[in-house]
């Protein structure tokens, strides 16, 4: 049986007087979908940028795949198994949205790039923008360009900051089905959300944040009737509105 996909002891994350977050401990399985709900400035995205190896914690120690990222190492190694999307990163204002992908394709050596490339552009709406350049590209598809660029390259580790902000309800749906392809595959997932409601079946766990703390964890119906998740204005799910 293997190990956690992530493991977290005691990290905190402080900037100056700001805590965003409280010395966490916590564990994802290996093959499991983990949702982090909360509020603006409940340390959602801190935390995922530190599992990342993006962000130093200020205090404890974070390992992924039984790898400290504390060493250098262990940060080589989650730059290989980590993808990362959602977060509408820095892209380069000369490159189109094909030659982007390509480009990360190149890196992490994927086969038959031609072909992968033009398979996500078809599926995430932007086959028609192939050659445009991150200015000529609306919020939303730029949304869409950067969670192509975390699906487009191999990875046993998919970290998803709020991946659904900005699209249309036919992305968003896709969205979560690939999420969904990719847990089937094996593969683990930690996705920030501030609207879970829906993704019962995709989300084995989730955690409730406020100021940096888990205030409450579990399936998504049961946290979601604890006084953090009335707080935080969930209700137990209807139909799948995804």
């Amino acid at each position: 049986m293997s190990g956690p996909a992530v493991r977290l002891d005691g990290v905190a994350r402080a900037f100056g007087a700001v805590v965003a977050v409280r010395s966490l401990d916590l564990e994802v399985a290996t093959g499991s979908c983990v949702g982090l709900v909360g509020h603006n400035g409940s340390g959602k995205s801190t935390l995922l940028q530190m599992i990342a190896g993006r962000l130093r914690p200020s205090d404890g120690r974070v390992e992924v795949d039984g790898h400290d990222l504390a060493t250098r190492g262990g940060r080589e190694h989650a730059r290989r198994f980590i993808a990362v999307g959602g977060a509408t990163g820095a892209l380069y204002p000369d490159l189109t949205v094909a030659e982007h992908l390509e480009l990360v394709a190149v890196a992490h050596g994927v086969d038959g790039i031609d072909v992968r490339v033009d398979t996500l552009l078809d599926r995430v709406g932007l086959d028609a923008r192939r050659n445009a350049v991150p200015s000529q590209l609306s919020t939303g598809m730029r949304q869409k360009l950067d969670l192509a660029l975390a699906f487009v390259r191999p990875s046993q580790l998919l970290i998803l900051d709020e991946p659904d902000r900005g699209l249309d309800p036919a992305a968003r749906r896709r969205v979560w089905e690939d999420v969904e392809a990719y847990r089937a595959a094996g593969r683990t997932v930690l996705v920030a959300t501030h609207q879970p409601i829906g993704l019962d079946d995709l989300l084995d766990e989730v955690l409730l944040l406020e100021y940096g703390e888990v205030v409450a964890r579990g399936e998504l119906a049961v946290v979601s009737d604890t006084p953090a998740g009335e707080r935080l204005g969930l209700t137990t799910s209807g139909p799948d509105e995804r």
